[in-house]
């Protein structure tokens, strides 16, 4: 498997390589970041490291809604449409390749074969207390049968790692509040921890000041709607819909062992 045995400077020779070949697609088949290179007086060549991304402007939501057409890919015409969940108070439309759901797919249906994951894995799911610089935090909604639980994940933005994870009937300031300190819990040191606008998570991080935070409705804190991204791809594939007599503490079980699988793999 690539990069399991590689030396750390073979993996960073293959990361920037893939990077390159990332810039100079964008700029042949992308209109919105020709014109950004052309504007800016910038080559593709001028691309090669992950540090000279900072020549470029941050992507951001508002970006996007306001370049959606010219951010597509004019070599790709088999995209499909795809949302975010709207937790941070607006859904979120973007579109992707069939191929890369493709991929997707077969990468959680090799690792997810059964119709539900093994619970037996979910008591794995322990991460010993690590520093953690930058954490951030997000829920999204599941169904069993027609009612709605809520998944609340912790997410390293630096390292893409599940730190923590529940499940829970509903989504209350209490919810959010009990959350966020199981979450400190599994920090070392002083993390700074990212949310959305959700007032749920005022009592937590404003009135009560548990530590550091930031609202941001995308940027670092899009990592963790990445991950309930891949989430929801094979909770789709039984239409986000628990198997019947599902619990929502079933449901906390299938999600671990998820979360363990996911950092396995990383």
């Amino acid at each position: 498997m690539i990069g399991q045995s590689w030396s750390e400077d073979r993996l960073r020779g293959y990361q920037e390589e893939q990077l390159q070949e990332i810039i100079e697609h964008a700029y042949q088949n992308v209109p919105y970041y020709r014109d950004l290179f052309d504007k800016r007086g910038l080559s593709p060549s001028e691309i090669q490291t992950v540090d000279d991304l900072s020549k470029l402007p941050r992507l951001t939501k508002d970006d996007i809604r306001q370049n959606y057409e010219r951010l597509q890919a004019q070599n790709i015409d088999d995209a499909i449409v795809n949302h975010t969940s709207g937790s941070a108070g607006e859904p979120f439309t973007f579109k992707e390749s069939t191929d890369v759901e493709q991929v997707e797919r077969a990468f959680i249906n090799r690792a997810f074969n059964a119709h539900e994951t093994d619970h037996r894995l979910a008591h794995l799911f322990d991460p010993d207390p690590d520093y953690h610089s930058t954490v951030a935090i997000d829920e999204t909604k599941l169904k069993i049968e027609e009612t709605e639980i809520y998944v609340w994940a912790a997410v390293d933005v630096e390292t893409f790692e599940v730190i923590h994870i529940e499940v829970s009937p509903g989504r209350s300031d209490l919810d959010a509040l009990l959350f966020v300190k199981q979450v400190l819990k599994r920090c070392r040191g002083e993390p700074v921890v990212l949310v959305d606008c959700g007032p749920w998570y005022n009592w937590a991080l404003d009135d009560l000041d548990l530590c550091d935070s930031r609202r941001e409705t995308w940027e670092e804190r899009s990592l963790v709607e990445a991950w309930f991204g891949l989430l929801k791809y094979r909770t789709r594939l039984f239409y986000s819909r628990f198997p019947h007599n599902s619990s929502w503490k079933s449901v906390d079980r299938w999600v671990k062992a998820f979360a363990v699988l996911h950092n396995a793999i990383i």
